[in-house]
């Protein structure tokens, strides 16, 4: 179908924040400092958040109106604080993947919060209200 996709990789020298490369079935990939694997930052292109058309995101529990908390990092909230501004950007959209178990009532959120469009679980979808 054409499509690219790009893992995070974590910025150097900043505070939280992620950078995107571009990852093909093959590419080797680096342990970071947390022991994730991430593309070479060397070997392949780089993608401004903007650009990307959809995120899959990790998460640690979330709720039905889109809120999602992560390891606490703030990563993914630095890296698409431009979703804040909405009036006329609207890519990427961010689609958390978790377990059904990982749902709860309702999670406060702070104004730096990013909130998911929709979230994929084991047991179905739910779109953010």
């Amino acid at each position: 179908m054409g499509k690219r996709c790009y893992f995070p990789v974590l910025k150097p020298g900043s505070a939280n924040a992620l950078w995107f490369h571009e990852y093909r079935p093959g590419d080797r990939l680096l342990t970071n400092r947390f022991g994730i694997n991430e593309p070479d930052p060397l070997k392949r292109t780089r993608i401004s958040p903007m650009a990307l058309d959809i995120v899959l995101t990790p998460l640690v529990c979330f709720d039905a109106s889109g809120t999602r908390l992560g390891m606490g990092g703030g990563y993914y909230d630095r890296s698409f604080s431009h979703l804040r501004r909405r009036n006329r950007w609207f890519k990427p959209k961010m689609i958390g993947i978790a377990f059904d178990s990982q749902k709860l009532n309702r999670i406060p959120s702070e104004n730096w919060d990013i909130p998911l469009d929709a979230i994929v679980s084991d047991k179905q979808m739910y779109i953010a209200d």
